[in-house]
C-alpha cells in the first residue's frame, strides 16, 4: 500500500472514532493487517463499548457513560496512530525509518542529551552532528516516553546549549508531532510557550497554533491539553511571543 493509502486508511478510521461511529471504528480496525499486533486491546476496548450499548438498550441509567466513551475514543485514536506507524514501518517510510534504527540501536534521548551536553562543554567540533543526531530522534519518534519529555526538557532548560540549537529542536517536536499526534510533545511545547529565551517561545508558540488547527477535531477530547491552550491563548503576552 502507498504511503497515500495508509494515511487514507487512518483518516478514515479517526473520522469514524470523531464522529462518534464507533461500531465502525472498531471494524476498520479490526480488519486492519496492521493492527493485529494488539488486536488483544481492541477487543477489549469492543467488549466494554458493547457493555456500554447492553445498559442503554435495558434504560440503565449510568452518570458515568459520557466519560467511559471518552475514554474508548481515546483508545481508539491511539490504536489507530498505531495502526499506521506499524503500517509505515512495513511500508519503509522515511520518518519512521529512522525511529527504527534509533530503537534498533537502544538508544535514548537521554544519551544523545548527553553527548550534546559534553560536546558543548568541550566546545567539540562534533557538536553540529550530536544536534542533528538529536533533531532526528524528536522528529521521528512517534510517541515520546516518560523518559524522552524528562530528558528533552533538560535539553531545553541547560544553559550551556545555544538558543539557535533549542529553537531548532522545537522545530523537530513540531515535525514529529504534525506527522504523528503526540499528547506528551504537544504538552512540551505548550510548556516552552510560558518560559524560556524569546526564540525558542515564539517558535512553541507558532507550533501550538499551528498543531491546534491540524488537529482541531481531535483536541476537545483531550481535557487537560485544552485547558492548557485556553489559559495559553488567553495570556496577554501571547501575540507578542508570536510576532517574536
Amino acid at each position: 500500500m502507498t504511503i497515500t493509502g495508509l494515511n487514507n486508511c487512518h483518516r478514515k478510521c479517526e473520522n469514524f472514532i470523531l464522529n462518534r461511529s464507533y461500531l465502525e471504528a472498531f471494524e476498520a480496525l479490526l480488519s486492519y493487517d496492521y493492527s493485529r499486533k494488539f488486536s488483544f486491546d481492541i477487543y477489549k476496548e469492543k467488549s466494554v463499548y458493547h457493555m456500554l450499548l447492553s445498559y442503554y438498550s435495558a434504560g440503565i441509567a449510568d452518570p458515568g457513560r459520557e466519560k467511559v466513551l471518552s475514554d474508548i475514543a481515546l483508545s481508539l485514536l491511539r490504536f489507530n496512530d498505531m495502526a499506521r506507524i506499524e503500517a509505515m514501518r512495513a511500508e519503509h517510510s522515511p520518518m519512521v525509518y529512522l525511529s527504527n534504527v534509533y530503537s534498533e540501536r537502544g538508544t535514548d534521548l537521554g544519551s544523545f542529551h548527553v553527548m550534546l551536553s559534553s560536546a558543548l562543554s568541550i566546545q567539540s567540533a562534533d557538536a553540529e552532528t550530536h544536534q542533528k543526531t538529536i533533531f532526528e530522534y524528536m522528529a521521528s519518534q512517534p510517541t515520546f516516553s516518560v523518559k524522552d519529555v524528562e530528558f528533552a526538557n533538560n535539553i531545553f532548560h541547560d544553559a550551556e546549549i545555544p538558543v539557535a540549537a533549542k529553537a531548532h529542536f522545537v522545530a523537530a517536536l513540531f515535525i514529529g508531532c504534525h506527522f504523528s499526534f503526540d499528547a506528551a510533545k504537544l504538552d512540551l511545547l505548550l510548556s516552552l510557550c510560558e518560559k524560556g529565551d524569546v526564540e525558542v517561545r515564539g517558535r512553541a508558540f507558532a507550533s501550538v497554533f499551528l498543531l491546534a488547527l491540524r488537529y482541531s477535531a481531535r483536541l476537545p477530547l483531550y481535557k487537560d491539553l485544552i485547558s492548557r491552550m485556553r489559559l495559553l491563548f488567553d495570556m496577554p503576552s501571547f501575540l507578542d511571543n508570536l510576532k517574536a
